[in-house]
Parts: C-alpha cells; sequence; structure tokens
C-alpha cells in the first residue's frame, strides 16, 4: 500500500498509521523493528505530535539498518519499503525526508 501524495495530511497520517498496525501484525517483521513500530503507535496515540513521532520511527528503523549492516543484515522486506515510503511521503521535513531517501538505499 503506497501513501498517496493527493491525500490531506490528516489521510496521509491515518495510511501511515494502518500501515504501522499491519507490519506490528506481520510475523515476517523481527522483534526489534516490531518494537519500534510499536513505540510509535503508542507515543503518537498519546501524544498527538505525529511529525515528531514519525521523525523518532524513521530514526529508529534506521539505527537498526545501520546495526545490521555490521553483521551483513538488512531490515524485513516488508519494513524496508516502509522506511523508503515514510521518506517520501511528505510527512516528514524536506531536508529530513530528503537524507532519509538518500540512506534509504542501503536498506533495500
Amino acid at each position: 500500500m503506497s501513501i498517496n501524495k493527493k491525500l490531506s495530511r490528516k489521510d496521509q497520517e491515518e495510511a501511515l498509521l494502518k500501515k504501522v498496525y499491519d507490519l506490528i501484525l506481520d510475523e515476517q517483521i523481527q522483534d526489534d523493528e516490531r518494537h519500534v513500530l510499536i513505540a510509535f503507535k503508542n507515543n503518537v496515540e498519546k501524544d498527538k505530535d505525529f511529525e515528531r513521532r514519525l521523525m523518532y520511527l524513521a530514526e529508529g528503523l534506521r539505527q537498526i539498518a545501520v546495526k545490521r549492516l555490521t553483521v551483513q543484515s538488512k531490515l524485513s522486506p516488508q519494513v524496508g519499503l516502509f522506511y523508503m515510503e515514510i521518506s517520501t511521503t511528505g510527512l516528514l521535513r524536506k531536508n529530513l525526508g530528503t537524507g532519509l531517501a538518500a540512506m534509504g538505499i542501503t536498506f533495500h
């Protein structure tokens, strides 16, 4: 499921949150990935600062990916695609999203 950039910001946030729920339930993702996704979901529900929480989510996934590079492993395919998607939705600030997209090449 790709997040449509033509949706309103609120609709984009809801679509992204649904994708997070689906990933949390996916048995093929790793526990550390699931932990970061659950933390994002819980924090968004708690304080409603979606953009800040999305930046923390992207950072958490990036840290997992970098850690896995040292053992020649990758993010789960679904999480790797999700990471690339959140870096291009426009929900992240432009400069951060550009940097994440450039870094994402190694995670895919």
